[in-house]
Formats: C-alpha cells, structure tokens, sequence
C-alpha cells in the first residue's frame, strides 16, 4: 500500500515530520484551526487523506 494514501492517523510529532515543519508550527496550525484534525481526549490527530487533500488545496499555482 503506497504510505501516502493510506488511511493512517498521525500524532503532531508524525505530522511535523511528514510536512517538514517544527512541532511548534503544528500546534499553532491546529490552535488556529488551519487544517483538519481530530481531538481524543487530549490527543491530537490528523488522517493522512485529509491531510493531503488539504495540501491540495493550498497549493499556489505559479504565473506563466
């Protein structure tokens, strides 16, 4: 299975890694509510799919 599509759930530590960002900037991300995330209990988590959907959708496209 390509581990990029799959239907994982990532810790901040994971996520921070994946995205190539400090652990502080995924804090401020889900304190500000920049991207889907799943609170259990006092876990947070964050669904791979989604997480590339998102990626997705803030591309900025480049000015021919």
């Amino acid at each position: 299975m390509n581990s990029f599509t799959d239907d994982r759930y990532l810790g901040i530590k994971e996520l921070a890694s994946f995205l190539g960002v400090k652990e502080s900037t995924v804090y401020a991300w889900v304190h500000t509510r920049k991207f889907p995330y799943y609170k259990i209990g006092r876990l947070v988590k964050f669904n791979r799919k989604e997480i590339m959907v998102w990626l997705k959708a803030v591309k900025v496209d480049s000015i021919s």
